[in-house]
This record gives C-alpha cells, sequence and structure tokens, in this order.
C-alpha cells in the first residue's frame, strides 16, 4: 500500500503531466508521443488500489467524489 505522502505526490505528478498534455494540446502544438506513453505507463503502474473494508477499490489516482442522491443541488 502506497504511503498518503507518496499518493499526494503521485497525484501532483499525474495532473501536471496531464496539465501540460492539455495545455500542449490547447495551443495547437503536437504532443509528444513520449509524453504520452510516459503518463500511460504510470496511472497504469500506480492504478492498481487495494480494496476497502466494502471490497470497493479506493482510487489511488484522480478524486473522490462523493455519492449524492443524483439530484443536481
Amino acid at each position: 500500500m502506497l504511503e498518503a505522502k507518496t499518493t499526494r505526490l503521485l497525484n501532483e505528478l499525474i495532473q501536471g503531466m496531464t496539465r501540460f498534455c492539455i495545455e500542449t494540446y490547447k495551443s495547437n502544438q503536437p504532443i509528444a508521443s513520449e509524453d504520452l506513453k510516459a503518463l500511460a505507463e504510470l496511472v497504469s503502474a500506480v492504478n492498481v488500489p487495494p480494496e476497502q473494508p466494502s471490497g470497493d477499490p479506493v482510487p489511488v489516482i484522480g478524486f473522490v467524489a462523493p455519492v449524492g442522491d443524483g439530484d443536481d443541488e
């Protein structure tokens, strides 16, 4: 299991790499295939979450959103 600090740093790295690719795309510049490959490999490597007591996987990357009743607030 990853430590909380490691998970936070991985999230920041993935978010930064994703932001870089998005900004590059928005500026009509080509995104290097090596950059996309590195991002995909990083996500694949860390996205093997342990399970919670409920049996549901714990997200390693991204954001945990609260589950609502489906109504917009």
